[in-house]
């Protein structure tokens, strides 16, 4: 899953991001302490940078500046650089020929039927906050895994602050594709009324 995020005429880092948006100078992610290229907004927008190759399920942490951000689900690092169930090109879910770009990608569950129910959401504070009447463009890459029998259309992102997460974006919600060969890119504009938002949440939201 790849996503950036650019503010009128200018592009910024943000969630899932190309390598190549980046700045060059070092800085520290809020999320931990991990030394990343300098970023406005997410830190390792492409989680290439990681602490340590993941060995299982629910080492989303082991990409500097992310986090699990429904704490009771498990969503998943996945590196070529890994062996089992967290590896490129087979895990858990199927088959992945490549991430988007790089070695490693974000992997997470979105199911829901009249028994069950499985929201797996990753996410990564700000370095900075929102600016209140400015419009923001966030675009991300989705790839459906190959395991996988059904599509789930309520997969999106949500952008709040967080001391008030009232103060949000909502969950803007992407129309997601079946594809399971190579990647979809989804995009959003968001302009925030009050500002003061510092955290993006990608994931499974609500029904399916």
């Amino acid at each position: 899953k790849k996503c950036k995020m650019k503010k009128t005429k200018k592009v910024l880092t943000a969630l899932l991001l190309v390598t190549s948006t980046w700045l060059a100078k070092a800085q520290t992610c809020p999320s931990n302490s991990c030394s990343v290229p300098a970023c406005e907004f997410v830190c390792n927008g492409s989680f290439e940078i990681i602490t340590a190759p993941p060995t299982g399920p629910n080492q989303i942490a082991n990409a500097c500046g992310w986090f699990n951000a429904n704490p009771s689900k498990t969503p998943d690092l996945l590196s070529t650089t890994a062996t089992g169930n967290v590896a490129i090109p087979c895990n858990l879910s199927g088959s992945l020929t490549a991430a988007n770009t790089g070695s490693v990608c974000a992997h997470f569950i979105a199911h829901t039927s009249a028994i069950f129910a499985w929201h797996e959401r990753i996410g990564s504070n700000l370095t900075s906050t929102l600016t209140a009447g400015v419009t923001y463009e966030i675009s991300f890459y989705l790839a459906l895994a190959s395991g996988s029998n059904y599509n789930a259309d309520n997969v999106g992102i949500n952008i709040d602050e967080i001391a008030n997460p009232s103060n949000s974006s909502g969950v803007l919600i992407a129309n997601t594709s079946t594809q399971t060969i190579g990647w979809t890119k989804y995009s959003f504009t968001y302009t925030p009324f009050f500002g003061g938002e510092n955290r993006l949440t990608i994931g499974a939201w609500g029904s399916f």
